[in-house]
């Protein structure tokens, strides 16, 4: 069995049809984030990424790849409690201090 995630294993079937089907890993794992959930008979459940969800992450995917092209840095300061203090675009020089 190939491991997808912490909580997902795929199956030898499932590894095949994949392959044949030209589904990526990248996919399968998109699908289990951001697909919906539908309850099967027996325990299973299907997982389905509707063209709605498709364009929702296609709308997000535009907006990430205009700040991966932006010439500034973005950086995020982190508390020693875990909590984001703040965050921004850097314009000049950021000193470490260690």
């Amino acid at each position: 069995m190939k491991t997808i995630s912490a909580t997902f294993h795929m199956t030898k079937h499932c590894e095949e049809r994949a392959i044949q089907r030209g589904l990526t890993d990248s996919a399968i794992d998109m699908a289990l984030k951001y697909g919906e959930v539908y309850e099967q008979k027996g325990g299973a459940s299907l997982v389905k990424l509707t063209k709605r969800q498709r364009k929702a992450l296609m709308k997000e995917l535009k907006n990430l790849m205009r700040i991966l092209n932006r010439e500034q840095d973005m950086f995020l300061v982190v508390g020693d409690d875990g909590s984001l203090v703040t965050a921004g675009w850097q314009n000049k020089r950021i000193r470490h201090n260690q």
